[in-house]
């Protein structure tokens, strides 16, 4: 068989140096050392990255070990909810209209990844210049996600403008590819077909755990020796039911040996620094993110990895955290507060599985662990290991893409 060219195009993807979108680059990486030639082509800036591009030109490629990474110059802005990120997806759309002039090889295929919709037009006009074939990934399944997590209205002209464009999306891919498991549930409603769908899930790369780099002494020196420490790495943001979270680590303040670190940055970061001071939480560290190559380091701190959703019906569909595949290679016990048909950790043999929004459900799964010997304890992290080892490896996953865009 011989390479083909791709196109994958997701405008928060990003390497491990600057930022925490890595599924597309992993895939793309593998695609490469298949022997296909790939461009990943994403913006230069968003609220997912920790190190954006300063680009003087409309855009920039680099030659990443094979892997054409091409960033599209767009605005800074810092949050999720930034009225500059709307504005940077029609600025992004537009760009990618003059992709012809910027990349000489004509695509087999063309991949475009959600959650934003807009560009998903450009993509089409590309896809039907170059006679490519057009595959949608779909993340993030909006517009409905914006109305029943975001509280958008069903009727708002932009929410009707998009919902426009997931039906159009629906109709004219070739192939619809999604890391939410049952996502082809709600895709069926559009008249899309079962054939026409496969689950692409979130995998992991070995590589970054066999090369871990050491945990920064500033975050090191931050968390507690010697107490249970519960832990969350990610996004701060309320849609990761940290609130929860919270009230949990208050219903056990006075547990002088429990700990919770929280690492990362989000729009709820003074949120939840308010929290923690007003109800004089001693008990819990809020730190700021690190680099994604100090993950493995972190986790290796922790007891028990914590990972939760707010309730809501949109998770009928199954989830895709980001996280959960570094959480089960951690070999630590994780806690999942969601409701869902989909629980992986259960499915893993990883720890628990509790409803979403219930702290006291979250406490007695704390305690359930912390009374574990270290031997049982270590068995749960070997579950985990195993799992994720034989179903999300990044290459086995890359494999089955591969079949899709081929």
């Amino acid at each position: 068989m011989r390479g083909k060219t791709f196109f994958i195009i997701n405008q928060y993807s990003s390497t491990p140096e600057r930022g925490i979108g890595g599924r597309h680059y992993y895939l793309a990486r593998e695609l490469v050392n298949l022997g296909h030639k790939v461009y990943l082509i994403a913006a230069s800036n968003t609220h997912l990255l920790r190190n954006p591009h300063n680009l003087r030109n409309d855009c920039k490629l680099e030659n990443i070990s094979g892997l054409k990474f091409l960033w599209i110059k767009t605005s800074k802005y810092k949050y999720a909810k930034d009225k500059k990120r709307i504005w940077n997806w029609f600025v992004f759309a537009l760009k990618l209209l003059k992709l012809p002039k910027i990349a000489p090889d004509k695509p087999h295929a063309i991949l475009y990844s959600s959650p934003s919709l807009i560009s998903f037009l450009s993509a089409f006009y590309l896809a039907k210049k170059f006679n490519s074939k057009l595959v949608w990934d779909i993340r993030d399944i909006w517009p409905l996600t914006l109305i029943k997590l975001g509280k958008f209205p069903k009727f708002h002209p932009f929410i009707i403008f998009l919902q426009w464009i997931e039906n159009f999306a629906s109709k004219k891919s070739d192939y619809i590819t999604s890391n939410i498991p049952y996502a082809i549930n709600h895709l069926l409603k559009k008249g899309v077909k079962k054939k026409n769908f496969i689950w692409i899930p979130n995998g992991f790369s070995e590589d970054d755990f066999k090369k871990k780099k050491f945990l920064n002494l500033r975050t090191a020196n931050k968390i507690p020796p010697e107490k249970f420490i519960i832990g969350y790495s990610g996004t701060i943001g309320m849609a990761n039911a940290l609130n929860t979270l919270l009230d949990a680590a208050f219903l056990t303040k006075n547990y002088d040996d429990i700990h919770y670190v929280l690492v990362g940055d989000g729009s709820s970061t003074k949120e939840i620094r308010e929290f923690i001071l007003v109800n004089k939480l001693k008990n819990v560290s809020l730190l700021k993110s690190i680099p994604k190559k100090e993950i493995p380091s972190l986790l290796e701190n922790f007891d028990v990895c914590y990972a939760g959703l707010s309730k809501s019906s949109i998770y009928e569909y199954g989830i895709a955290l980001n996280k959960l595949p570094e959480y089960f290679m951690s070999g630590k016990p994780i806690v999942l507060s969601l409701d869902s048909v989909y629980k992986p950790v259960e499915l893993a043999k990883a720890g628990l599985t509790v409803p979403a929004e219930n702290p006291q459900a979250i406490v007695d799964a704390i305690f359930k662990f912390k009374k574990m010997t270290l031997k049982k304890r270590n068995q749960i992290g070997r579950n985990s290991k195993n799992y994720e080892k034989k179903n999300h490896d990044y290459f086995k996953i890359a494999k089955n893409l591969e079949k899709v865009l081929m």
